[in-house]
């Protein structure tokens, strides 16, 4: 793990225009002591008034940076009341927040410690998210 990466730097974390349905970028400074990641998921969860978010409370368990590859564990628990466009719009906002705040070329996502085929239920997560595959926001606006 390098810990130069997770501390000390702004992060950018999207939330969703509640009158648009427009996806938002809305940039942070990470306290002192805080951990980046840790953060981000933290923000990502709790949106500013007309923002709002698929992004369930603790659900963060760890980050581990792997060469030019970030790895992040999440808690199964909090994922499996998801339906299929929340599940998928937890992953979007996920995804395109990590490669935003951080400059790493992929991301991986293991559920409880576990390489998983799937989020919680519906959305394949069986392989590495791709930065060049996550640049936009990948969902017509005004869907959900």
């Amino acid at each position: 793990m390098i810990s130069f990466l997770i501390l000390a730097i702004d992060i950018k974390v999207v939330y969703i225009d509640e009158f648009t349905g427009n996806p938002v970028v809305k940039p942070y400074k990470v306290p002192d002591g805080k951990k980046a990641v840790e953060y981000l998921f933290e923000k990502l969860s709790s949106p500013p008034k007309m923002y709002k978010t698929f992004v369930p409370e603790d659900i963060f368990r760890a980050a581990y940076f792997l060469d030019d590859t970030l790895v992040i564990d999440l808690k199964g628990k909090n994922l499996k009341k998801l339906n299929f466009l929340e599940e998928r719009m937890v992953l979007y906002q996920i995804l395109i927040s990590l490669f935003r705040t951080f400059s790493v070329s992929t991301v991986y996502l293991l559920v409880d410690g576990r390489s998983e085929t799937t989020l919680s239920n519906f959305v394949d997560i069986s392989y590495a998210f791709s930065r060049e595959d996550w640049q936009t926001w990948p969902v017509e606006v005004n869907q959900f």
